[in-house]
């Protein structure tokens, strides 16, 4: 089992990359803003559920999620390659 600092380390990464490339879409203007819904709109969705503009939305923010994901394995792999690639350097060692 691994140790619980490597797995609140791994959350951590995922939650910082995810908002990282939410806030990266929005500022580029590729996906807009979030914002809560309205409470007419709320309502409208409690009375009937399975509207095509929320089966579209659901579907979209399950890939984004399964995005964000792929994206943070990667680049844990690419961490990880990088730190067994350069494990071979000295340590710098500073005055002090």
């Amino acid at each position: 089992m691994r140790p619980r600092r490597l797995l609140i380390a791994a959350a951590a990464t995922s939650a910082s990359i995810i908002a990282a490339a939410v806030t990266a879409a929005v500022r580029v203007g590729v996906a807009p803003a979030p914002r809560l819904p309205t409470q007419a709109e709320a309502r409208e969705l409690i009375q009937q559920p399975l509207t095509t503009g929320f089966i579209t939305a659901a579907a979209q923010l399950g890939g984004a999620v399964l995005a964000a994901l792929l994206l943070t394995t990667c680049l844990a792999h690419l961490y990880r390659r990088c730190a067994q690639s350069l494990r071979w350097l000295p340590a710098v060692r500073l005055p002090g």
